[in-house]
């Protein structure tokens, strides 16, 4: 797995980020309407849709609204979304970014919950995920708008806020509606002040573990080794720690742990040649970029012949 821009590549060039929305974007459909229209208890929830639709209210007000008319569990929730599938070339896209070292996150008005219980059951690890929350009580929805911009009480989660603090890169937005809940234009978002961190946090990855004889020299491993992921910022707390390990082409596995220090017990199925990547992200939502670090294990012992 090439997670690491190299010499020529487009992200050494240029900083680049990527936003995805969710409904419409990365499924086929849009699943949060599928989810009001399923579980709601009647259907006083299109009368919100409709008023939303027509300007009258506000993103915000029509989904607090709607959600209060349903009645579902979590786990039934949880059910639900098992069978909800991808766009079959979202995961393909993933590599790609990641493979030229180009950081992306999905943005959406729909609800943590519902995008990374679909992430999970699809297999896709190690997204980032900037959506608003939901709070169940037996089979009652209360949602919650963290992400709101207190000048604007209409957008159920302002997404022009995450463009604003990468102005200094390239910026894309994939997404099939109003990327604001404003003009739409995410190229004409002018801040009325910078951000008030413009410094990505670096991340630093040594590796202990059983060497043998020779393999303080050689890098190899005999035994388990933990990777010790250390992050800093000199502007900005550190939030968290990103990592994906991956064989060859393959991802085997991946996490994301809260603060700047994480001590990880490489999960490696055997002996090999392994690639593990990491990203340290500040409480600001700004990104180092994939530091890779090789894994070598050999735990076999040779054979000797007489």
């Amino acid at each position: 797995m090439n997670s690491v821009p190299r010499e020529g590549g487009m992200a050494q060039k240029k900083q680049w980020m990527v936003f995805f929305d969710f409904d419409n974007t990365v499924t086929s459909s849009d699943i949060l309407d599928n989810i009001i229209s399923r579980f709601a208890s009647g259907e006083e929830w299109q009368k919100y849709e409709d008023a939303w639709v027509e300007g009258k209210i506000g993103s915000r007000e029509c989904l607090e609204k709607q959600l209060r008319e349903l009645r579902v569990t979590r786990e039934a929730l949880s059910e639900y979304l098992e069978s909800i599938m991808f766009d079959p070339f979202f995961g393909k896209l993933l590599k790609l970014l990641r493979s030229t070292g180009i950081q992306f996150m999905i943005v959406s008005d729909s609800f943590s919950f519902v995008i990374k219980e679909i992430l999970r059951h699809n297999g896709i690890r190690g997204v980032k995920v900037y959506a608003n929350e939901l709070k169940f009580k037996k089979d009652e929805i209360s949602p919650s708008f963290p992400l709101i911009n207190p000048d604007c009480l209409r957008c159920a989660h302002c997404k022009r806020q995450h463009v604003l603090e990468h102005k200094d890169k390239t910026t894309v937005y994939v997404g099939d509606g109003q990327p604001s809940g404003h003009d739409g234009r995410v190229e004409a978002f002018t801040p009325a002040s910078a951000p008030p961190d413009s410094t990505a946090p670096a991340i630093d990855c040594s590796l202990s573990g059983p060497t043998g004889v020779n393999g303080a020299e050689t890098g190899w491993f005999i035994g388990p080794v933990t990777a010790h992921l250390t992050a800093s910022d000199p502007d900005d707390a550190v939030d968290r720690i990103d990592w994906i390990l991956s064989r060859g082409e393959t991802e085997l596995a991946s996490g994301t742990t809260e603060g700047a220090t994480l001590n990880l017990a490489v999960p490696t199925p055997g002996d090999g040649q392994y690639s593990l990547v990491s990203m340290a992200t500040d409480s600001n939502g700004h990104s180092s970029e994939w530091n890779e670090t090789g894994v070598q294990i050999d735990s076999a012992a040779p054979e000797s012949q007489i």
